[in-house]
């Protein structure tokens, strides 16, 4: 090492490892053609922005990371998780190759003498046919959810009410247009976080509201049977006991 520092005219240097926790996160170099330029005083300097330049390397690698999984998502069709990482090792290489100014593509990812003792099928247009479901049913809930909405409003025109009418109406237009892959699950958070609350409300509400059940009848007609007869001690039972009112 002491050798190729000197080819490259390099007299003093600084090494200081970049850590987050216990994990190292890669290691900064700062040298100098001077001798003795670079000393302890230098180096003890340093630890007043190695806390900036730990918060800029782990936002680095989050959106390097990022970046490799919208790669990934957009060149390749669901993966199985004992191969992701031959795909995170091509995606690597792009976007390195694109940073670099490189004219590069995503290449074939090919396991040569692999022989899988699994098999996985992917039927064709299966995405789109389940977005088509999703989106139906979506726009379904939303529309009976609106219609229950109508009703509440022209019982108690709260503004809290209009409201959310006016949000329903701004997905059920949204996903008219252009069904998004984060689409299903703000909707579904929608109906779970503020319309659900709401109908429970409303129920409870409608429940405590409601007229009392009605009052029983004045007289109740009151019906007396005679005592039965006692039984002789013979150890036989009767077979039958009528009773007449």
């Amino acid at each position: 090492m002491y050798k190729r520092l000197l080819k490259q005219n390099i007299k003093s240097i600084i090494i200081a490892p970049i850590v987050s926790g216990e994990k190292l996160l890669g290691i900064m170099e700062i040298v100098s053609p001077n001798v003795r330029e670079l000393n302890s005083i230098n180096a003890h300097k340093l630890q007043d922005v190695m806390p900036y330049l730990v918060d800029s390397v782990l936002r680095s690698k989050a959106e390097m990371e990022d970046e490799m999984e919208l790669v990934i998502q957009k060149e390749c069709t669901s993966i199985h998780t004992s191969v992701y990482w031959k795909f995170r090792e091509e995606a690597k290489r792009f976007l390195r190759s694109k940073i670099d100014g490189e004219a590069t593509s995503f290449r074939e990812v090919v396991f040569e003498d692999v022989y899988p003792l699994y098999g996985q099928i992917d039927i064709k247009g299966s995405s789109e046919a389940r977005n088509t479901s999703i989106q139906k049913d979506l726009i379904l809930q939303l529309n009976l959810i609106n219609d229950v909405m109508s009703k509440v409003i022209e019982e108690e025109p709260l503004p809290i009410y209009n409201q959310l009418k006016y949000r329903i109406d701004v997905y059920i237009q949204s996903i008219n247009e252009q069904f998004q892959v984060d689409s299903e699950q703000n909707i579904l958070d929608f109906i779970r976080n503020e319309i659900t609350p709401l109908f429970e409300h409303l129920e409870k509400k409608n429940e405590n509201n409601a007229p009392p059940p009605p009052p029983p009848p004045e007289e109740w007609l009151l019906v007396a049977l005679p005592p039965l007869p006692p039984f002789r001690e013979t150890g036989m039972v009767p077979e039958k006991v009528v009773a007449s009112v």
